[in-house]
């Protein structure tokens, strides 16, 4: 089990909020190509994931449900996202995002350092460890104290029936 975060604006944040399912972009290079979907094949059913929303913070806690498959349905209004997972709602809802300020303190004391927003624009998957994905869990209680149980995804149909590995 292992822990990441994903990068997503707010509008596709929302939507994959909203379906249960994250998608990478696919480049336009194949070196880069590459390195999206080894990031991919990197996340297992099982997994923790959180969502770094863009100019807002840090949302989660969500587990994985599916291994990553290759999908070209179109449900991003912004681009192509084929490199998939689907994903639920794990603990509770968390409605306050815990904030970039928040995240530097966490590294400037060390106890963050594996997830690093200066390489944001050539990344949008970081994998980070137990301890430091137990310290986002941390500062998410502290800023949602009030529980607030976890709503259900209506995943489609057609995303569960294709949990199929990428070279199919």
């Amino acid at each position: 089990m292992s822990y990441h975060i994903l990068l997503a604006s707010e509008e596709n944040f929302e939507i994959c909020i909203e379906k249960g399912v994250y998608g990478a972009v696919k480049k336009s290079s194949d070196k880069s190509t590459a390195a999206i979907i080894s990031c991919t094949f990197g996340i297992k059913p099982g997994d923790f994931i959180f969502f770094y929303v863009k100019n807002i913070g840090i949302y989660g806690l969500w587990r994985v449900t599916t291994p990553p498959f290759y999908d070209e349905e179109k449900i991003w209004p912004d681009g192509e996202y084929p490199f998939r997972f689907c994903f639920e709602p794990v603990i509770r809802k968390f409605t306050k995002p815990v904030v970039l300020s928040d995240i530097l303190d966490l590294r400037d004391n060390g106890k963050i350092w594996t997830f690093d927003l200066g390489s944001s624009k050539r990344k949008n998957q970081y994998t980070i460890t137990t301890n430091e994905g137990k310290e986002v869990i941390r500062l998410l209680l502290r800023n949602n104290p009030i529980f607030i149980p976890a709503e259900q995804i209506k995943i489609p149909t057609n995303q569960r029936s294709k949990s199929l590995s990428l070279y199919h």
